[in-house]
């Protein structure tokens, strides 16, 4: 009746984790097969945290978020010497100047929270994109749902450099 948390890792590589419960690892174990992706950290690839999502207007992380970010400590955890960058983006709504403003604070809100679980601030920065790199066609003055707005304030990291002796030495 327990549920499980596994976690595959391997160094250089973004971890994979499953939540099972014990039915499914007797399924598992039976059929013999129980599937992890690790996909090799590479250098500039922009990784977007899924699920990392801000009520409009607004630079506070949502409690499932946190969550989220924990995967994301998990994998800084496992990788001591990569330096990330932690960029947010906005909607379209609002003017581009408030967009940037407001899409730093959520990196740096992203950021904040890593340090406060004990990663080291010199392994992430913290960059607002604001409008920039929308996902859809939900630009300034056309007309788009909630949701689609949504899909737009979101996280991405991506590796940007190592540490070495306390140092960032970009790639």
């Amino acid at each position: 009746g327990e549920d499980y948390k596994i976690t595959a890792s391997k160094d250089k590589y973004l971890s994979d984790t499953k939540y099972i419960s014990n039915d499914d690892i007797l399924k598992a174990a039976v059929q013999e097969k129980l599937y992890f992706k690790l996909d090799k950290i590479s250098k500039d690839k922009t990784y977007t945290l899924s699920d990392i999502y801000y009520d409009y207007n607004s630079a506070k992380l949502r409690e499932g978020s946190k969550l989220i970010l924990d995967t994301l400590y998990m994998l800084l955890q496992e990788n001591p010497n990569i330096v990330i960058e932690l960029s947010s983006h906005t909607d379209s709504r609002g003017s581009d100047k408030y967009n940037l403003d407001l899409s730093q604070q959520r990196a740096e809100s992203c950021v904040n929270y890593l340090i406060s679980k004990g990663i080291q601030a010199e392994r992430l920065q913290a960059k607002g994109y604001g409008e920039e790199k929308l996902l859809n066609d939900c630009g300034n003055n056309v007309k788009c749902t909630d949701e689609e707005h949504q899909i737009n304030r979101r996280t991405e990291f991506r590796v940007i450099g190592e540490l070495e002796d306390g140092i960032h030495i970009k790639q």
